[in-house]
C-alpha cells in the first residue's frame, strides 16, 4: 500500500510539474511589459482660447492674420512663406550642416546595432567550418594503380553548426526592446535638430532682410538730408536763412548718418550667425 501510494503521488508530480515550471518561468521574466504613457490631454498652447483672427492696420500688409486651428503645418513649413531663395537657404542649411549630419550618423548608428542585435538573439545561429590536413599513407600499401593518387594525401573536411539560445527570462526581448527605444529617441533628435536648425536659418534671414532694408532707408534719408543741407548752405549765403538752421540740419544729418554704423554692424552679425547655422548650427 504504501509503494502504490508513494508511485501515485509520484506521478501526480510529474503530471504537474511542467506546469510549475513554466509558471516559475513566468514569473521570472526580466523587467516588466512596456507599456505606452496616456498622450497629454491639453489640447492648446495657451489657458485661455486665442482670438480666432488678429487686429488690422491700415498701413502696407496691415491686414488681419486668421488663424486656422484645424489645419496642420507642413514638416516644410518654412515654404509657406512662398520665397524661392529662402527656400533653398534652408535646403543648402539641411544639407551642409555638420551637427545634422552628426545626428543622422547616430540615427544610422543606432539602427545598425538594433538590426544586428535583432538577427543575432531572434535567429539560430549558424557557424562553419573547413579545415585541411595533410596525411602521409605508405604507397606500398596499395597494391593496385586504380587510385592513381599522389602521397601524401591532402583531406579536407567541411562542418556546419547550428545553436540557438532559448530567451526563457526575456533578457533578449528586454535588450532588443532598449535598442529599438535608443533608436527612437536617435530620430526625434534628428528631427528636433532639423526644427532648430530650420527655424534658425529663417529667423536670421528674415532679421538679414530686415537689417538690409533698415540700411537702404538710411542711406536714402541721409542723400535726402544732405542734399537739404546743401540747399540751406546756399539759401544761407543768399541770406534767405539764418545759420541756426543750417546747424539744426547739419545736427539731423549727423545723427541720420551716425545709425548707419550699427545697424552695418548688425548685419554682419547676422550675415555671421547665419553662416554658422549653415555649417554647424
Amino acid at each position: 500500500m504504501k509503494g502504490r501510494r508513494r508511485l501515485t503521488l509520484t506521478r501526480h508530480w510529474l503530471r504537474w510539474a511542467p506546469l510549475s515550471l513554466a509558471g516559475v518561468i513566468v514569473g521570472c521574466a526580466v523587467g516588466p511589459d512596456f507599456k505606452t504613457p496616456d498622450p497629454p490631454t491639453v489640447t492648446t498652447y495657451s489657458a485661455t482660447p486665442l482670438p480666432d483672427e488678429t487686429a488690422s492696420a491700415d498701413i502696407a500688409a496691415g491686414q488681419a492674420q486668421v488663424f486656422r486651428h484645424d489645419r496642420d503645418i507642413p514638416a516644410e513649413w518654412w515654404t509657406l512663406f512662398q520665397s524661392p531663395a529662402l527656400d533653398a537657404l534652408v535646403r543648402q542649411a539641411l544639407q551642409d550642416n555638420q551637427r545634422l549630419a552628426q545626428a543622422q550618423a547616430r540615427l544610422v548608428q543606432a539602427q545598425e546595432q538594433f538590426g544586428g542585435s535583432k538577427g543575432a538573439k531572434r535567429y539560430p545561429k549558424v557557424d562553419v567550418g573547413v579545415s585541411s590536413n595533410r596525411i602521409n599513407v605508405d604507397s606500398d600499401a596499395f597494391k593496385t594503380d586504380v587510385f592513381g593518387a599522389q602521397f601524401p594525401l591532402t583531406l579536407s573536411t567541411a562542418s556546419v553548426s547550428v545553436s540557438y539560445t532559448l530567451d526563457l527570462f526575456g533578457q533578449n526581448r528586454r535588450e532588443l526592446e532598449g535598442l529599438q527605444a535608443a533608436v527612437d529617441y536617435e530620430q526625434f533628435q534628428l528631427e528636433a535638430a532639423r526644427l532648430m536648425l530650420a527655424g534658425n536659418v529663417v529667423t536670421a534671414a528674415i532679421e538679414e532682410a530686415s537689417l538690409r532694408e533698415q540700411i537702404e532707408q538710411t542711406e536714402a534719408a541721409v542723400a535726402i538730408e544732405a542734399h537739404q543741407l546743401e540747399i540751406m548752405e546756399g539759401l544761407e549765403r543768399l541770406g534767405a536763412v539764418p545759420a541756426v538752421e543750417v546747424i539744426i540740419q547739419r545736427s539731423e544729418l549727423a545723427t541720420t548718418r551716425a545709425g548707419l554704423p550699427p545697424l552695418r554692424e548688425r548685419l554682419e552679425q547676422t550675415r555671421n550667425r547665419l553662416a554658422v547655422f549653415r555649417s554647424f548650427g
